[in-house]
């Protein structure tokens, strides 16, 4: 039989020396004549000989072959397409087609026994075997003694249909043993779970407790490894750490449906007083948001009965405690974004970006924090507007419009500087731009900026009137946005 063909695209071209053809029986003809090596390696060996691909896949033990899938393509082909070029008659090539298996994949003819050979042009076939069964068919063919040619025929029909009962014996072998082993995995599965979970509870943790959607979790929990002493050593940390932090965070959750109508009426008081003075005032534009201001306040918010209204004087006392925290909140803040304006400023420099720890300060007072984020070049992003999309997470924003943005966009949820990046100064270089559109100095500071934009509805330079497109925004995206027009930029 001739070499199967290798795909144009393979690497390894190792093709092993295939038997010639003798007489009128070959080497696809007869499964009890194959070197039982070859054909029982099959299952067992993902490896394809003829162009080194590991993981050949496409398997079909009648043939016998394995190919990787450009190979496959190029070996198995269309019966009609092979008859035609084969030069076949149609009278024979109605005949020829069940003279030898199709090659059609693992589960091409099912599982049940092949009673009758019923194969045709529209079926494939391994393209080596097909010419060796076609050259054979014809040579005989030439034969006056018809009965050779019937005989001929009967054998090659009752082999067929024994190599493909062959191979859907070794395909069904194979789900049993895909589905053993399946079952044993399970069992190791369960029996280190069942394991972990009875060390947790003796440490008092019940399975109750375990998250349903944290993936580090369920995979300590679910391994075919064998729970020994020093794995348990290595995740019992690991387990407890994240057992912990979902006690507390159904403990919040519990908390809040407890006060849920006391907070709802503190988080309406506190978006009544944040509204109130916000223009005259741009300090109220920078406190932190519901989330933050009432985990100061929550002594306010227990200090009755969940059912009973909040009365005035609680209201009074939920507002001076946010303002005794307005000042740890921004320092908090403007410390994060400092730090991250600090790493990006040694990355660019060739330093190792080495990532700030948390609870260090930045080396920086007060008065030199406040000035660095007053640059031009101090513009973050809300890295959420890639996640659930916001409209008004989009864009670059100074500190104070940041601020204003988690406090107005993100109130239900605590502040946090992991979800904020620094682009860098590529777009802060057009800021110069932005300034000379609003009549300052092309090296006005941010704040500079923000002041002429707070005080009113600032003309653009260039004679156009961009506010239509966002009217309805708050004014807090207006530098965003302006900053967006002013560089040609669509209205994200």
């Amino acid at each position: 039989m001739e070499k199967p063909k290798v795909s144009s695209d393979s690497r390894v071209f190792r093709v092993q020396p295939q038997n010639s053809v003798k007489g009128k029986r070959s080497k696809a003809q007869d499964v009890e004549q194959l070197k039982l090596t070859e054909v029982l390696k099959l299952p067992f060996d993902a490896f394809y000989e003829a162009c080194g691909v590991n993981q050949s896949v496409n398997v079909d033990y009648a043939s016998p072959i394995r190919f990787c899938g450009a190979c496959w393509k190029a070996n198995v082909r269309n019966g009609a397409i092979l008859a035609r070029e084969a030069g076949m008659k149609n009278g024979e090539n109605v005949v020829i087609f069940n003279l030898l298996p199709k090659a059609g994949g693992a589960l091409a003819n099912g599982l049940d026994p092949v009673q009758t050979v019923k194969q045709g042009p529209s079926d494939a076939f391994y393209e080596p075997e097909f010419k060796v069964v076609v050259k054979e068919f014809q040579q005989i063919s030439h034969n006056p003694d018809a009965d050779v040619l019937k005989t001929f025929i009967a054998e090659r029909k009752a082999l067929t249909m024994h190599r493909l009962n062959f191979h859907a014996e070794v395909v069904k072998w194979e789900i049993e043993v895909r589905t053993r082993k399946n079952q044993e995995e399970q069992e190791q599965l369960q029996h280190r779970r069942r394991a972990i979970e009875d060390k947790l509870r003796e440490l008092g943790y019940d399975p109750s407790e375990y998250p349903s959607n944290n993936s580090d979790f369920t995979g300590m929990l679910l391994q075919y490894r064998p729970l020994t002493p020093k794995i348990w050593n290595t995740i019992l940390p690991k387990l407890t750490r994240i057992l912990d932090e979902e006690r507390k965070r159904r403990a919040e959750i519990e908390f809040k449906n407890k006060w849920r109508e006391r907070r709802e009426q503190l988080e309406k008081h506190y978006t009544q007083f944040l509204q109130e003075d916000r223009d005259g005032s741009a300090q109220k534009r920078t406190f932190p948001g519901f989330e933050d201001a009432i985990a100061q306040a929550r002594h306010v918010l227990t200090g009755n009965e969940p059912k009973h209204d909040v009365t005035e004087a609680e209201f009074a006392a939920f507002e001076a405690a946010v303002l005794g925290y307005v000042d740890k909140y921004r320092a908090k803040a403007r410390t994060e974004l400092v730090k991250k304006l600090q790493e990006a400023t040694a990355a660019l420099s060739g330093q190792p970006a080495k990532k700030a720890k948390k609870g260090k300060g930045t080396g920086l007072d007060r008065d030199a924090e406040m000035a660095l984020l007053d640059e031009q070049s101090s513009l973050f992003l809300c890295q959420w507007h890639y996640g659930p999309y916001n409209p008004e997470c989009v864009g670059d924003k100074p500190y104070a419009v940041l601020l204003e943005h988690w406090q107005q966009c993100h109130s239900s949820t605590p502040w946090h500087a992991d979800v904020i990046i620094y682009p860098g100064v590529h777009d802060a270089n057009h800021i110069p731009r932005l300034a000379r559109a609003l009549g300052l100095p092309e090296d006005a500071k941010l704040s500079a900026i923000l002041d002429v934009i707070y005080q009113g509805r600032p003309e653009c330079a260039c004679g156009s009137d961009p506010y239509p497109a966002f009217a309805q925004e708050p004014q807090y995206q207006t530098f965003t946005r302006l900053f967006m027009h002013v560089n040609d930029r669509q209205y994200g």
